[in-house]
């Protein structure tokens, strides 16, 4: 036999103190050495040096760490590195870029097949049981770890675990009611015609089934479809009666409010009335004849009603016939009409529903009667509105109109305003109505015309207005003093003038076409002597088109 070396010798005394507790774990029944390579996580086989092949790489780009998720507890398979010496690795290894290494001891022995020969327990180690199984129903078979070897064979001793909610699957069975919560009982149901049987809002669980306590509650109104039913009478008033009839040929039966409610129906108080004419349709009759009614009133199908229709009027009850035919009701009774007059308005004439006799206080009736005329009470005798009036066409003349300046009429039909010549100074120049006209008895009247501009925006004074206005004017007082008008609506391009129309400056035409305009006229010019006037007013007309003003078709409405 050849001579072991020194260090052999004593890695061989240390590995027979160490006995069974050495080495690789070997499972129950079977002493052998742990498998290489199979690492959670890792693959490959057993390196020289003892390494295990490694789990596989982390994310492509190198960012994740490659060993996250490895774990290193399957040392490879001891192996006798010649006939005198055993390798063993050790039980838990180490993970360096995926792939784990374990460290390992030698053990000098006589060594064949990864054991030692003289004692097949060195470098093995129990740590491998085999699984838990039941029992029974209730009661799990545990195996402990670490177990023992011998003859290179683990064995491990066992024990009871009691389950408490049973074994199953060779597992305790968990608490059936973990995660429950029972917050969800049975809908409320009605158990009688007024009971609710009314389950609580939190049970308990048993067995991983929710149980909930219950109990009745009486219902005043009722239960139906789960739940008590509410006051019926709640939000009721009992504020409107039924209504009065007649209980019998003498006698009514009249209700009042409030009621009572009582399961949502109103009942209200009675009273029973004596009716001394009668009931009929559920009221008491006023009256038999109109002899039982008072002055002023006459009975009409058991009621007293006012005497104050023509055929029926006054105290008396009379009808309205000839110079009275009107009723002023019943404490009046009959009176005249003013329109028509029938009193005549000859000698006599109606004034306050009366006829009094002609005389001074006839004038100032409103009315021209009992022989007044213009002359002699001009206040009832005034003319009527002569409207529709036409003022002015134009077509075959002025019509009467009286005009200066740069106003003239055209053939066409129109007078216009206007001038090719240039005038320096500032200017006024009218077109007025001829002959005044009598509106004192309009109670209103509207001013119509046509109108029309022709501006030049291409005024050479640039930066200035050329202040080229057209004013509208009415005169009460036959032309003494004048009234301006605005226009309104306003034409096209003229809004922005005041109460006039207006031409623009340079580059700022304002021109716009033949336009119906229709003014009311105050009351101030609704006189006996009213006149209009178009007044073309401006600093100077040295540019203003010829013509640039149009005015036509001149009526009163």
């Amino acid at each position: 036999m050849r001579r072991l070396p020194r260090f052999i010798l004593i890695g061989a005394l240390a590995s027979a103190l160490a006995g069974c507790a050495e080495g690789s774990d070997v499972p129950y029944g079977a002493a052998t050495g742990g498998v290489a390579g199979q690492d959670s996580g890792a693959s490959g086989g057993a390196s020289s040096a003892g390494a295990a092949g490694g789990g596989g790489a982390g994310a492509a780009g190198g960012t994740a760490n490659p060993c996250a998720g490895v774990t290193c507890n399957t040392p490879p398979a001891n192996t006798c590195l010649d006939e005198d010496t055993l390798q063993v690795h050790g039980a838990t290894g180490t993970c360096d870029d995926g792939q784990c290494s374990y460290s390992s001891s030698t053990t000098a022995c006589p060594c064949k097949n990864g054991a030692c020969t003289t004692n097949p327990c060195i470098g093995v180690t129990c740590n491998t049981p085999p699984a838990n199984r039941c029992a029974d129903g209730s009661t799990l078979t545990v195996y402990d770890a670490p177990g023992s070897c011998h003859e290179g064979a683990c064995s491990y001793t066992t024990h009871a675990q009691y389950c408490a909610y049973g074994c199953d699957a060779d597992t305790c069975t968990g608490d059936p009611c973990a995660g429950k919560s029972c917050l969800a009982p049975p809908a409320n149901y009605c158990s009688s015609a007024s009971e609710l049987t009314i389950y609580e809002a939190s049970g308990t669980c048993q067995d991983g089934n929710c149980g909930y306590d219950k109990h009745t509650a009486f219902c005043q109104y009722g239960c139906a479809n789960g739940v008590c039913a509410g006051d019926p009478c709640a939000g009721v008033s009992c504020q409107s009666p039924q209504a009065s009839f007649c209980v019998d040929a003498n006698s009514l039966r009249v209700f009042g409010a409030p009621g009572s409610c009582n399961q949502g129906v109103c009942t209200y108080p009675s009273n029973d009335e004596a009716c001394a004419h009668g009931c009929v349709s559920g009221v008491c009759r006023d009256c038999a004849t109109s002899t039982d009614c008072d002055a002023g009133k006459r009975c009409d199908g058991g009621k007293c009603v006012a005497c104050d229709t023509p055929a029926t009027c006054g105290p008396t009850c009379g009808a309205c016939t000839g110079a009275t035919p009107a009723c002023g009701g019943a404490a009046l009774g009959c009176q005249c009409t003013m329109s028509p007059d029938s009193c005549g308005g000859q000698t006599v004439f109606c004034s306050a529903g009366s006829c009094v006799a002609c005389g001074p206080s006839a004038c100032g009736n409103g009315r021209c009667d009992c022989g007044e005329t213009a002359a002699s009470c001009a206040a009832d005798c005034r003319p009527a509105c002569p409207t529709p009036l036409s003022l002015g066409t134009f077509d075959a003349g002025a019509d009467g109109w009286t005009f200066d300046g740069l106003w003239r009429r055209e053939s066409g039909g129109y007078m216009v305003a206007g001038s090719g010549t240039k005038y320096a100074s500032s200017y006024t120049q009218n077109l007025t109505s001829g002959t005044s006209v009598d509106l004192s008895s309009c109670a209103s009247a509207m001013l119509g015309y046509s109108v029309r501009l022709n501006d030049d925006p291409n005024y050479d004074r640039k930066g200035s207005d050329k202040s080229e206005r057209l004013y509208v004017q009415c005169s009460g007082d036959g032309g003494g003093s004048w009234t301006n008008l605005t226009p309104s609506p306003w034409p096209k391009n003229q809004s922005a003038c005041s109460s006039s129309y207006c031409s623009g400056s340079y580059g700022n035409d304002r021109s716009f076409p033949s336009t119906l305009q229709s003014l009311a006229l105050p009351a101030a010019c609704r006189t006996s002597a009213v006149k209009i006037r178009f007044q073309a007013k401006g600093a100077s007309a040295w540019n203003l088109q010829n013509p640039g003003w149009y005015v036509d078709s001149v009526t009163v409405d």
